[in-house]
């Protein structure tokens, strides 16, 4: 099921940075690699989300999104539910919604942010493996098997992808 999986990912991921924590050499202070070192990498891991996740575009409002388009379009940026405050994504949407963007808007708000984090992954990776294809290779991977799709398909995965760009 669907937590276990999450969980279960968690867990791995944890559990690979304890043991690159546990057993990495000391570093020098420049950690991270110069951004100008890869100034496109960015536009790139965008345009291939955009490619890869391009039918997600056009899916319309799913099961929550149609009463989250309610809150925004009346800029109520309030918990929508007791469980359910997050006013930036909101936001956002109530932005997109004003000039006219509509569902496409917001899916290809999620698949931009995806693609974003492919980015992160990337830059991240890069600081712990030399070369240029291993970190690249680790940004392409987070960018075509995200955990659950619908955090890149359904409109209120923003709060996922959001969440993870953060």
């Amino acid at each position: 099921e669907r937590p276990q999986l999450e969980s279960g990912a968690l867990l791995f991921a944890v559990a690979g940075l304890g043991f690159r924590a546990a057993t990495a050499p000391r570093l020098s202070s420049e950690v991270l690699p110069p951004t100008s070192q890869w100034p496109a990498l960015l536009p790139i891991m965008w345009g291939l989300a955009i490619v890869l996740y391009w039918p997600a575009l056009w899916l319309g409002y799913l099961s929550d999104d149609f009463i989250l388009v309610q809150h925004a379009t009346a800029w109520r940026l309030g918990p929508v539910a007791p469980q359910l405050f997050r006013p930036l994504p909101l936001a956002v949407w109530s932005v997109l919604l004003h000039v006219g963007a509509g569902a496409v808007g917001i899916h290809a708000l999620s698949v931009v942010l995806h693609g974003t984090n492919a980015y992160l992954t990337a830059r991240i990776v890069r600081a712990w493996v030399p070369g240029l294809w291993w970190p690249i290779l680790a940004g392409l991977v987070v960018l075509n098997s995200p955990l659950a799709p619908e955090a890149v398909a359904w409109g209120a995965g923003v709060f996922d992808v959001a969440s993870t760009t953060c």
